[in-house]
């Protein structure tokens, strides 16, 4: 799906598959991303202040990964450490980060002060 720009304040994507969506510069202030699958979106400059990411997971998609060519791919692209400290997560349903880094820094992201990758 190609969001990129899109108005999506407040909007619902529970347990919604987006994956490798493109929703840069994106505004999902205070959508509810719980559960939704982003595995290789484009979060470039979106604005996820108060998004609920409960479950989210933006890890990659290993079955589509062997189906393309062997090129490198990354997780979710585009998100960084600011961007993940504004949103929001039930505590005993964190979102999936795995292998995620900071688009900018690239180290890996930390959630609540927890590593992502353990």
């Amino acid at each position: 799906a190609d969001l990129r720009g899109a108005d999506l304040r407040s909007a619902v994507f529970y347990e919604a598959n987006l994956t490798g969506a493109n929703l840069s510069n994106a505004n999902l202030r205070s959508a509810d991303l719980t559960g939704a699958n982003l595995s290789l979106a484009n979060l470039t400059e979106a604005d996820l202040t108060g998004a609920n990411l409960s479950g989210a997971d933006f890890t990659r998609d290993h079955m589509r990964m062997r189906r393309q060519s062997p090129r490198k791919l990354h997780p979710a692209t585009g998100l960084t450490q600011d961007q993940l400290d504004l949103a929001q997560a039930d505590p005993y349903s964190p979102p999936n980060l795995k292998g995620v880094l900071d688009s900018i820094t690239e180290r890996p992201l930390v959630w609540n002060g927890q590593s992502c990758d353990d």
